[in-house]
């Protein structure tokens, strides 16, 4: 009886010395992964599955690769910031949506730099061409190279499709009234602060439907980059080309009140260098829009329309 004591007695210090290796044995295939893992560079906890698995994985905090993070290739060990996010450019409807004006407004997933960058060091957003923002998330206007100095070509102003859309002389003008949005109080649009356009200048001349203002502006095109030229009557006929009363030019979608003009580049007499904004006047006539004709005597004549309407009224 006391020999078969002595047995279990052996048997049980030799259990409890499995036990205790197989715990050190543990301890340091964690230690071991957690070295190799760099302690998740203090950035994230290490996380062991069962008692002898190997290290599963760094449980990442935020900013650094966590659950939530969005991300392309976070890095296991948490040492790489992650990239700031935004609606994805290139992403697709989300089908989930129910109705056209709830997908215009959350139309797009989240991506790592708005799908329209690369995330580089230290989680910084290294944007594609035509994208800034911290993460990609804006369309920058056309003639912009890196900075706001040269954007439109320093003839406008570079604002959001939500701004243009309360601009009472932003292009194509309208008589009606416009908000973006299906209603005046609508809610956040995905892109309403992310798609920019030029709204260019006019130093020359008024643009708008009323009395003394043109249709058009005096700098155009997507960057502001083209100056158009004087506008005058044509001298060579009896009708007033420069009267817009009830008309509407260049794709607006009003019409013009009594005393609104229309825009005539060089008077129809000229050839107009919108680089420059100058007019190159045909043969026999002269002036900035080219509406003075030179009479066969070498001086000018701006009265010749003016007494043909007299003769015919």
């Amino acid at each position: 009886m006391v020999w078969g004591l002595r047995i279990m007695n052996s048997m049980g210090r030799l259990m409890a010395l499995f036990i205790l290796l197989d715990q050190c044995v543990f301890a340091d295939l964690i230690v071991k992964s957690c070295r190799q893992l760099n302690y998740c560079s203090g950035h994230g906890t290490c996380i062991a599955k069962d008692i002898g698995a190997d290290l599963d994985s760094c449980a990442c905090f935020d900013g650094w690769g966590s659950a939530t993070d969005v991300a392309l290739s976070p890095s296991p060990d948490c040492s790489k910031r992650i990239c700031p996010k935004g609606p994805a450019w290139g992403d697709l409807v989300d089908p989930k949506l129910a109705n056209a004006s709830s997908m215009a407004k959350t139309s797009r997933f989240d991506a790592e730099c708005s799908a329209a960058g690369i995330c580089g060091e230290g989680g910084n957003c290294e944007c594609f061409k035509g994208f800034s923002g911290v993460a990609c998330e804006r369309r920058m206007c056309p003639g912009s190279k890196g900075g706001m100095k040269t954007t439109c070509s320093n003839r406008g102003q570079c604002l959001s499709i939500k701004q243009l859309s309360k601009m009472p002389d932003a292009f194509p003008l309208t008589d009606k009234v416009h908000f973006y949005g299906l209603k005046a109080a609508d809610e956040k649009y995905w892109d309403e602060d992310r798609v920019f356009g030029c709204y260019c200048e006019s130093p020359g001349w008024k643009t708008g439907f009323g009395d003394g203002e043109m249709q058009v502006g005096e700098y155009h095109g997507p960057a502001c980059e083209f100056r158009r030229c004087p506008s005058g009557d044509d001298p060579l006929t009896l009708l007033d080309e420069t009267d817009c009363f009830n008309k509407s030019q260049h794709g607006n979608t009003g019409r013009g009140e009594r005393g609104n003009k229309c825009y005539v580049p060089c008077s129809n007499r000229g050839i107009c260098n919108e680089n420059t904004g100058e007019c190159t006047c045909f043969k026999g006539h002269t002036g900035n829009s080219c509406g003075v004709m030179v009479n066969s005597c070498g001086g000018s004549n701006l009265k010749v329309k003016a007494t043909a309407n007299a003769t015919n009224s």
